[in-house]
């Protein structure tokens, strides 16, 4: 990876390092593959209770695999809440970049950069760095996500958010694959949560490849602590060409 990429990078992690935020919204697995010219429309769905009712997210995604190492995407995010009319949220910027060839190496390799753009009065807004790194061991593919969070701007508040998103993938079937997910989170990096308060949830994902240009994926996630939700379903549909 080239110096200015390196560069970039230490910039941003001593930045989220100085000072958390929501934890991660869309509850999705990033792998450290890119694949040039490939373009992508996906929208993800998941559903949640809340104190104040149910709540239906809702991302609309535009992706394209701009050169071999790496991908750019725009997001639309809306919010569904019981009784209340759908409502935009914010806009995303995603950059994923492959750090090496898939198998070069012992670990596939990449990171993440995501800059949110709150639609809110008074709202800050958000940028995100995650490490990512994928395993294959024999049929298995163990996929992880290290996840810094913070918002920026005038209407910032608080410090750096740590968490992260974890898969195990069992490769036993061309056209779907089951596996289970993981997300957490931990707290600011400076005072972290103690540990029955933290939000981790775990639960079943199932890959399915429709068809050489569609993929879909669903899901339920469920909490392992006192300050975890319940339960969350999730489902994406992806629609993939050259």
């Amino acid at each position: 990876m080239g110096v200015r990429v390196w560069a970039l990078v230490a910039v941003l992690v001593a930045g989220l390092l100085g000072v958390v935020p929501a934890a991660q919204a869309k509850k999705y697995v990033y792998a450290p593959v890119v694949h040039e010219g490939e373009r992508e429309v996906a929208w993800y769905v998941d559903w949640r209770e809340s104190p104040s009712g149910d709540v239906v997210g809702h991302e609309l995604e535009f992706e394209y695999g701009i050169g071999p190492r790496d991908m750019l995407a725009f997001y639309l995010v809306y919010e569904d809440r019981a009784g209340r009319d759908p409502r935009f949220q914010r806009y995303k910027v995603e950059w994923i970049r492959q750090l090496w060839e898939p198998g070069e190496r012992a670990v596939d390799a990449g990171i993440y950069l995501e800059y949110q753009i709150n639609d809110a009065a008074a709202t800050a807004d958000k940028i995100e760095f995650k490490p990512l790194l994928q395993k294959d061991i024999g049929r298995i593919t163990l996929t992880g996500n290290g996840i810094l969070e913070k918002e920026i701007g005038r209407f910032a508040t608080g410090g750096t958010e740590l968490a992260y998103a974890a898969k195990a993938a069992w490769r036993i079937h061309p056209r779907w694959t089951p596996s289970v997910e993981a997300f957490g989170g931990i707290g600011a990096i400076r005072d972290i949560t103690p540990l029955s308060s933290q939000a981790h949830i775990l639960g079943p994902v199932v890959d399915v490849r429709v068809s050489r240009a569609v993929a879909w994926q669903v899901g339920a996630l469920f909490g392992l602590t006192s300050g975890s939700e319940d339960v969350r379903l999730k489902t994406q549909v992806a629609f993939e060409w050259y």
